[in-house]
């Protein structure tokens, strides 16, 4: 190396030393001991100082430097050598410092894993509810250590103590003094000051002293985050400096006699803190209400939206949202009763707090207490204060016990209660209990801590009904895990039952709203839809990728799970689905889940997405998988319920039958002689005609079921007994036949759903026919034996009453000069069993017309339907076209009892056929000729 070459290295190192001595003088410019001249009122903490310090800006920190090489330059004779020393001393230690930081990263993320197990074995809560994990946890935290400390380095040298490096108690480190020894100029501190702590000794290992500064650091690290969250004297240092000023010109302008409770008000009304105080409230209050407000409005945006980009766009925006409400909320939230990540409360460090709120100005003493819910003007209550802010978290858990119900408080919840309880000091449990439960608290711990838990458990039975108000009717009654099964839940269990993760998220609630608008029964087994490993059992065991392609995930909607993929099966056209639903109702016969699990292939009920209609991927088929439980999802309604309401529809057509004979003059005065005690009156042929049309209706019903079993026989599917239903004008209304099994396709519900009314009207017409053909053929006498219809329930139809005019002669109805018609029987339950199985037909909900509407357009389109076909006979009543108003209380019925979509067939993915879709728009028109009114010519 050549001379001038060895010159230069030295004058660097010359520059290099010299620079770091300056470095070190301006670290001890701006150091707390250099404050001692302000008043005590303006001081500044160490922490304040140097987080200002650290915290310059680029700018700043450039200035600073060139700060530095000017006093390094103006100290040196050789200005240009030095100059360049300097500047390389800096970049010298931008790259030591980088290193430095790059050798930390794993040794950080170790001491963070450390220090959360140490927590736990800290923590005699946790100790006491996992006993088993003790052991393993002290195994993890040996080999953290042993990582620590590198290879050649013992245990024991890592965890040596010694105490040289102070620690300021809001959170940032000072500067030691050299040699380990404190800087006598630093003793006066102000309130959120420094203490000793201990840290890890250095050693001879170089890998044992990287892990002792790293752990020094990691732990005044989290020092100092710990007290930038709970500072010491209970008030930030922004506070403080706020607060002093105001308490003591509070102190300079009331007189001396002035009590302590004036103050305290003079201090609440103080001007300068007005907006402080505001500007606090709209933190900790306004803002978490507004992001609220603001997360329900992307909520609604996401449920509104038909792009699934925007969708995703919005779901980023509430899940950045939601994090920012868990994080800056003032409440604790947990899954736990027993807050686990409590810090230990020590001695050492209630002592400290001790002393940082006891230098506070009595004023602001006495708010830090009431703040922790402790009595301001008590005196001697300091230490209950501290505790009582340290233990909040665990206070708030244990209050919000009283929201839970107390069914559903089970032992090992009693077990966390009692756990939290315990977690409390002695003397905040005892204030928890007196203040909060309003309890005596005796010497016995165990007595007091069990009156504590019931006193947390006891409810008032008003505050139990709150239960019932969850928007889960349909979960009501009876519910099962299999084919058959009956377990009694009351509606409280059910909606506790009910609280689970999913409900919380915007996928679930998007395919849920479609599905308990478009499919209401699905949801009534929300209760017992599928668990998890049922599903995973059904994907492996079921689903054969050789016949149907799963193409993502299995998705969760309120009642069971979506399961998307493509039929393999299909033909060219992919509308036939037979095959693929065939195979996989097999193989789910054949497996382990055939007593757990109902498939469905059905249209996703889900509008498209904008995406999904350019790319004309309108059909998406889709495979459903709910727990099986055929009562609830097909009959879920009273059994009692259902025959009383069948025996008042027998009586309804029973008394529908005599008014007829009442309503025939000549017969009246005969019913009212014999009444009156007249034994001459023969009654035998006025109870053969109400027989007669009672007989006659009965038929037309038992026609109408005959063939709705005929084809469920067929197809072979089960269906329940028929609940008839009472009518006011027409007698019996019709019957509501249920499903017990699916029927296998659309098809087949399509044939069910026109069989009954279809062969009712077949019947009914015939037997209007041949009633008035023999009611025209008799002669006048006869006539009068004849019961008799009103006349204007005669021009309610278009085709009967038509009828009615062609065989008794034209004017008959519409001229008619008495309000009503005499008629043979066979007319008049051909007649009511028109109206009555046309009824049947209308598209409502799940009647027949219902069904087949659901079949021919799809459920969003039944859904349309369904509502116009209600504006349109709700307007035939308002403008007089519905006289009798048989339309009014038809739709009622529809309404109250069949308002809801039928139930998914096996597969309802594929359409209808033309000649079955021909059928149906030929039944809408004999429908529409038998609904329609008489037109006067």
């Amino acid at each position: 190396m050549s001379s001038k070459s060895a010159l230069s290295l030295r004058l660097l190192f010359i520059a290099l030393i010299f620079t770091s001595s300056l470095v070190s003088g301006f670290q001890r410019l701006v150091s707390p001991s250099s404050l001692l001249f302000l008043p005590s009122h303006q001081r500044r903490s160490r922490d304040s100082v140097q987080s200002r310090l650290f915290s310059l800006n680029k700018s700043q920190q450039t200035e600073v430097a060139s700060l530095v090489e000017e006093g390094a330059a103006a100290t040196t004779t050789t200005n240009d050598v030095e100059s360049s020393s300097d500047q390389a001393s800096i970049w010298r230690a931008q790259a030591a410092r980088m290193r430095k930081e790059a050798e930390k990263l794993d040794t950080n993320l170790t001491l963070e894993k450390m220090q959360a197990i140490e927590r736990k074995l800290n923590n005699k809560a946790w100790l006491e509810r996992n006993p088993d994990q003790v052991e393993n946890m002290q195994r993890q935290l040996e080999t953290l250590q042993d990582k620590l400390a590198g290879p050649g380095t013992s245990q024991a040298e890592v965890e040596k103590p010694t105490t040289t490096t102070t620690t300021s108690l809001n959170g940032d480190n000072g500067a030691a003094a050299p040699n380990g020894k404190d800087d006598p100029t630093s003793a006066p501190v102000s309130i959120n000051e420094e203490k000793t702590v201990s840290q890890p000794e250095k050693t001879p290992s170089i890998n044992s002293e990287r892990a002792n500064k790293a752990s020094t650091e990691q732990n005044k690290a989290a020092q100092k985050a710990y007290y930038e969250e709970n500072p010491l004297s209970g008030y930030d240092q922004e506070d403080l400096e706020l607060y002093t000023p105001v308490v003591i010109a509070i102190d300079e302008r009331l007189p001396s006699n002035a009590t302590f409770q004036e103050k305290l008000e003079a201090f609440r009304a103080a001007p300068e803190l007005q907006k402080h105080f505001e500007e606090k409230i709209r933190k900790m209050l306004m803002e978490p209400i507004q992001n609220v407000q603001r997360l329900e409005e992307l909520k609604s945006d996401y449920l509104s939206s038909s792009s699934s980009v925007e969708k995703a766009n919005i779901k980023r925006e509430i899940d950045r949202l939601k994090k920012t409400l868990e994080n800056d909320s003032p409440f604790v939230y947990s899954d736990s009763i027993v807050y686990e990540n409590l810090p230990i409360l020590t001695e050492e460090e209630i002592q400290l707090r001790l002393e940082a709120v006891g230098a506070l100005h009595p004023i602001l003493q006495a708010m830090y207490k009431r703040r922790c819910g402790v009595n301001e003007t008590e005196e001697g209550n300091l230490r209950l204060a501290i505790e009582r802010d340290h233990f909040e978290p665990q206070l708030q858990l244990l209050e919000q016990v009283q929201e839970l119900d107390k069914s559903s408080i089970t032992d090992d919840m009693r077990h966390e209660i009692r756990m939290g309880i315990l977690a409390l000091p002695v003397s905040v449990r005892n204030h928890f209990a007196k203040e909060f439960l309003e309890l005596e608290i005796d010497d016995d711990e165990d007595a007091d801590v069990t009156a504590m838990i019931e006193a947390l458990v006891d409810q008032d039975e008003e505050e139990e009904q709150w239960m019932s108000l969850e928007d889960f009717q349909d979960a009501m009654g009876k519910t099962g895990g299999g084919e058959g099964a009956e377990i009694k839940i009351s509606f409280k269990e059910a909606a506790n039952e009910l609280d689970l993760p999913e409900y919380d998220d915007l996928d679930f609630l998007d395919r849920s709203r479609y599905v308990k608008e478009f499919i209401p029964s699905l949801t009534r087994l929300e209760i017992i839809h599928p668990p998890k490993e049922d599903i995973e059992t059904l994907m492996s065991e079921v689903i054969d990728k050789s016949v149907y392609m799963v193409t993502s995930k299995p998705e969760r909607f309120l009642g069971g799970y979506y399961i998307p993929g493509r039929n393999l099966m299909a033909d060219s056209e992919e509308t036939n689905s037979d095959k693929v639903v065939a195979v996989l109702q097999e193989r789910l016969h054949k497996s382990s889940l055939k007593d757990k699990i109902d498939l469905f292939y059905i249209q996703d009920p889900s509008p498209p997405t904008d995406e999904e209609y350019e790319l004309e991927l309108i059909d998406r088929p889709v495979l459903v998988a709910v727990a099986k439980n055929r009562e609830q999802l097909y009959d879920p309604s009273n059994i009692m319920l259902k025959t009383s309401v069948s025996l008042l529809g027998l009586f309804s057509v029973i008394l529908f039958a005599s008014a007829t004979t009442g309503m025939q003059p000549f017969m009246k005065d005969q019913i009212e002689a014999a009444a009156a005690g007249d034994l001459s009156i023969d009654v035998g042929p006025i109870l053969a005609s109400a027989s007669q049309v009672a007989a006659s209706m009965a038929a037309i019903q038992a026609a109408h079921e005959v063939a709705h079993r005929i084809i469920a026989w067929r197809d072979k599917f089960d269906i329940g007994l028929p609940t008839l239903v009472p009518s006011i004008q027409l007698g019996l209304q019709g019957a509501i036949t249920p499903f017990k099994s699916p029927p296998p396709s659309n098809k087949s519900m399509f044939d069910f759903a026109m069989a009954g009314p279809l062969a009712g009207l077949l019947l009914s017409v015939t037997l209007l026919v041949a009633g008035l053909d023999m009611t025209a053929s008799m002669e006048m006498t006869a006539a009068n034996q004849l019961p008799a219809f009103p006349a204007e329930l005669l021009r309610s139809s278009a085709l009967g009453g038509g009828l009615v005019e062609f065989f008794l002669g034209k004017g008959a109805v519409m001229s008619a000069a008495a309000p009503v018609v005499p008629l043979h029987p066979f007319a008049i339950a051909g007649f009511v069993g028109m109206l009555s199985n046309a009824l049947a037909l209308l598209p409502l909900g799940n009647t027949d017309g219902g069904r087949a509407a659901q079949t021919m357009f799809g459920r969003r389109g039944a859904y349309l339907v369904k509502i116009l076909t209600t504006l349109i006979l709700c307007s035939l009543g308002l403008f007089g076209l519905d006289e009798p108003r048989i339309f009014f209380s038809y739709v009622l019925f529809a309404m109250i009892w069949q308002r809801d979509l039928e139930s998914p067939t096996l597969n309802e993915a594929d359409e209808l056929d033309f000649p079955r879709g021909l059928l149906g728009i030929g039944s809408a028109i004999i429908v529409l000729l038998a609904l329609m009114p008489m037109m006067e010519a």
